[in-house]
């Protein structure tokens, strides 16, 4: 902890551009300034200022030290900064940024019992599956899924969406199911378009893994509307199982080839880092994770037997 001290009696004078200026700042005698860089010296074995009668300077290693020191100075500032706005209560304006399918079926829900848990909140949303620049387009949290790699974020995990091949009943009576894999290229098949612009569908099974290629009949970028053209009898569509737990126990749609499933899909809450966790953005991560929680969305809840559609039949197995 003594050279974290040091560090920032260093940055200090350097920011100040003297010892006597730094010591005033510091509350320190103009001595035990000049004596704590001494020692910092001494423990790193280099010289980091160039002391003359008329001004300070920096050797190029004082130089490169100064960058690290006001790095780290300015992330402790930035902790400080954020416990004491943990101490506050929640209040202002809250900009939030939601993927479309996800946050309208499940955020979009919440808002109302959220807003009026905490009435002092703001809310501004965004429902988009384009990235936000967060912290260039001024946003305090966003929803996202999938892997989150951008180190200027920090990222709190939501839960995990598992995807599985539906059709529609009305569909499966005119086209009959697929028998294998293989099979999905001889039918009409609903895509999402991911980032390598491939419609093909990825598929597991006890660990063992399979493109197929498949000619799709519709491309879109939304789950969502996919979805919904698989409801309409359009084809099959490898989608996110919380899309579908209604219509698998209403009916409306079959899960297909139940022992094959597709990829699956992180969701997280991500903040930047830089700010620290405010309060907004603590309280709206935390009601959102614990109610995903009760909810269990990732889940194929039924409520009568699962039908999985096999060998061209639809079956009735016995509930999970």
């Amino acid at each position: 902890m003594e050279n974290l001290s040091d560090m920032g009696i260093f940055a200090k004078v350097v920011e100040l551009q003297g010892f006597s200026k730094a010591a005033a700042a510091l509350n320190m005698s103009k001595s035990n300034v000049s004596r704590r860089i001494a020692a910092l010296e001494d423990r790193l074995e280099i010289r980091l200022l160039q002391r003359t009668t008329r001004k300070l300077g920096l050797t190029d290693s004082g130089r490169l030290y100064f960058e690290f020191c006001a790095r780290i100075l300015a992330e402790a500032q930035q902790a400080d900064y954020a416990i004491n706005k943990l101490k506050r209560e929640p209040s202002g304006q809250l900009s939030v940024s939601l993927p479309e399918t996800f946050g309208r079926f499940f955020v979009m829900p919440l808002l109302p019992e959220f807003m009026e848990k905490y009435p002092e909140i703001r809310i501004k949303l965004s429902l988009t599956n384009r990235k936000l620049d967060l912290i260039e387009e001024g946003y305090d949290v966003a929803i996202r899924k999938g892997d989150i790699d951008d180190q200027s974020l920090i990222a709190v995990k939501l839960g995990v969406s598992q995807q599985h091949l539906y059709a529609s009943r009305g569909y499966l009576r005119r086209r009959g199911a697929p028998n294998s894999t293989a099979g999905l290229s001889d039918h009409s098949c609903l895509s999402v378009l991911e980032k390598s612009g491939k419609a093909d569908f990825t598929l597991y099974r006890e660990g063992k893994i399979t493109s197929v290629k498949v000619p799709p009949r519709l491309v879109v970028q939304d789950h969502g509307i996919v979805f919904d053209m698989v409801k309409a009898g359009m084809g099959i569509a490898l989608v996110p199982g919380f899309l579908c737990n209604e219509d698998l126990e209403n009916g409306n749609v079959v899960r297909l080839m139940d022992d094959w499933t597709g990829p699956s899909v992180p969701f997280h809450g991500v903040y930047p880092s830089y700010r620290g966790l405010s309060p907004n953005v603590r309280v709206f991560l935390d009601f959102i994770k614990e109610n995903l929680v009760r909810q269990a969305p990732w889940k194929n809840t039924r409520l009568r037997p699962r039908e999985v559609a096999r060998n061209g039949n639809v079956t009735a197995l016995a509930a999970p």
